[in-house]
């Protein structure tokens, strides 16, 4: 048990390691979802339709990892989500807060 366990670390330390190391090599940074809506805010144009579904989705991805928003399933959860937070009063108003605030925070370093 001992040996399957200091194999697992050594794994996960070398695993941490190039992930490290591949990240360091990238010349762009990534911004968060939440940066990515937030742009997307700044646009006059934008249906609020729209903004909240991105707002939803970004909160989404910044949970459970970008990696997901990659997965065919997730556009159709990140609608049910949407949806379902809509259907209440208190919902809708909790999104009107998050999208306006969106709309004057300035974007974080």
């Amino acid at each position: 048990m001992r040996l399957l366990r200091a194999q697992l670390e050594r794994a996960d330390k070398a695993n941490r390691s190039k992930k490290k190391d591949a990240a360091g090599r990238t010349d762009e940074v990534r911004e968060r979802p939440l940066d990515r809506v937030r742009s997307l805010a700044s646009i006059d144009t934008m249906e609020e339709e729209d903004l909240r579904r991105a707002v939803v989705r970004g909160l989404l991805a910044e949970r459970f990892g970008e990696a997901i928003t990659n997965d065919a399933a997730f556009q159709g959860i990140a609608k049910d989500v949407t949806r379902m937070i809509e259907e209440t009063p208190e919902g809708r108003a909790l999104i009107d807060r998050a999208v306006a605030s969106l709309r004057v925070e300035p974007r974080s370093p």
